[in-house]
């Protein structure tokens, strides 16, 4: 063993042989013998020393151990989990082998027997918490959402100091909107971890969604730097600072990012999009180009300056970039929704546009802004009934949204119905829509009042 420590494992091999000639059964000193193998590379070797010394022996559990384990670290997981149940049904009560084979069962997806299997580990030690941290894991992977929770508050109350099931039933609850119990369960995680960036994060997050935009920044502003959540924190501090009308500090605060971590890319986005937002597109434009002088080609980049571009007017320069960001990323939902949304803007490649579109709604098929394109496409066509249903759809999605409201109210002036048309455009207009789109709705509904 200690010239295996000095790697040194030609003299561990010797001296193991020698042992073994004494007495054959030693189990430690075919452990030795394989391990001295695996240092030289002789995987293989290992294998079949192991695997002749259990067929003399098969009561030798070590042994048997250590052949499963160099089995898992060889990739051949089938393998090493019929020598681990085996091995389980002699010696039922060693936990690591248990974890050993459970962990198996989960790397090839066998998730029903890997369940089982857990819940056969929480019987036989059922003071360990890892086992039950997995069970959960496992009921939320295979959907059983209410056994999952059941399990979770169990727990909860058998190792409340143990943050991994306040996490997950935080979570659990912010994924059904019950906000309340998840600022407990957070809350819960602060007061056994202190300053825990996820606590902190998330109860940002929630406080953002209520509107109470001075804690979103008390939480989000102590989120440290050393914390991969630290990007999205401050990156949604800004947007809180622009939520209470401080615009100067909102900017002042993003610029200060962009300077102080020119290689974060969520940084630049985040700036150029506060210059959308105000309607500043050249200066989002600028932003956009000078942050790929440091994240060269970046598709997120491309795409978001082919929106400004579009949003500028220049709807075939935005197609050219967003092709281009395709490219980085194919398949992408967003980026084939916008470049078939702006063909379809433009009445020009309906069919490749629809083409893109319903890619797009392959990945994503409950995006309002998808929907909403697809039906753009079936307006071109001056098929109305079809895009009306698909438009009142997004409607339902996203209802705050300008545009959509606006296509709809377009529809129904091409189905003839000039109250319905101007109903839903009064609708748009009432929405705040950026300057552009305000023209346009104004001028359809002038044309309305003629």
């Amino acid at each position: 063993m200690v010239y295996l420590y000095q790697n040194q494992s030609g003299k561990a091999e010797k001296i193991a042989r020698e042992i073994l000639k004494l007495d054959p059964e030693d189990e430690q000193a075919i452990i030795n013998l394989a391990r001295s193998y695996q240092a030289r590379g002789l995987e293989n070797l290992a294998l079949v020393s192991l695997k002749n010394f259990l067929e003399k022996y098969p009561q030798k559990t070590q042994a048997q151990k250590e052949y499963a384990q160099i089995l898992i670290q060889m990739g051949r997981l089938e393998e090493a989990k019929e020598v681990l149940h085996q091995l389980l049904l002699q010696i039922p009560s060693d936990y690591q082998s248990w974890l050993d084979y459970t962990q198996i069962l989960v790397s090839l997806k066998d998730y029903r027997p890997a369940l089982s299997a857990y819940q056969q580990v929480i019987k036989i030690f059922p003071n360990q918490f890892y086992p039950r941290l997995e069970e959960i894991k496992l009921l939320l992977n295979l959907g059983e959402l209410e056994t999952a929770r059941r399990k979770l508050e169990l727990a909860k109350k058998l190792f409340p100091e143990k943050i991994d099931f306040w996490e997950i039933s935080g979570w659990l609850h912010l994924s059904q909107n019950q906000l309340e119990l998840a600022k407990d369960d957070y809350q819960t995680i602060l007061e056994l971890s202190p300053n825990n960036p996820e606590a902190l994060f998330r109860l940002g997050l929630i406080a953002y969604q209520e509107e109470e935009y001075s804690s979103t920044e008390r939480y989000l502003s102590q989120v440290p730097e050393s914390s991969p959540l630290y990007p999205q924190a401050q990156a949604q501090l800004v947007w809180t600072i622009y939520q209470q009308g401080e615009k100067e500090r909102a900017f002042e605060l993003a610029n200060k990012l962009v300077e102080e971590h020119p290689g974060k890319k969520i940084f630049w986005l985040n700036l150029a999009e506060l210059y959308q937002k105000e309607e500043l597109y050249q200066q989002a434009k600028d932003t956009l180009e000078k942050a790929m002088t440091h994240i060269p080609e970046d598709a997120d980049l491309f795409y978001s300056l082919a929106m400004v571009y579009s949003l500028m007017g220049n709807y075939q320069k935005g197609i050219e970039l967003a092709q281009t960001a395709l490219k980085l990323k194919p398949g992408d939902p967003f980026i084939l929704n916008f470049i078939g949304y702006s063909w379809a803007e433009q009445g020009t490649n309906l069919k490749q546009a629809e083409e893109y579109i319903r890619k797009a709604l392959e990945k994503a098929p409950e995006n309002g802004a998808i929907i909403d394109s697809l039906g753009w496409v079936y307006y071109q066509k001056g098929q109305y009934q079809k895009a009306l249903k698909l438009l009142e759809k997004a409607n339902q999605k996203f209802p705050e949204d300008p545009e959509i409201v606006k296509h709809i109210g377009q529809v129904w002036l091409k189905l003839g119905n000039k109250e319905k048309a101007k109903l839903w455009l009064k609708k748009a207009l009432e929405l705040n829509p950026r300057t552009q789109l305000k023209k346009e709705i104004e001028k359809l509904l002038k044309e309305l009042e003629k």
